[in-house]
């Protein structure tokens, strides 16, 4: 997974994150 790599699909990646948390 390389998120530092991109900019914009950093926060499709929190949301998923906090989701995941969120279950």
């Amino acid at each position: 997974m390389g998120v530092f790599n991109r900019g914009q699909d950093i926060n499709r990646d929190i949301a998923m994150v906090k989701r995941i948390n969120h279950v």
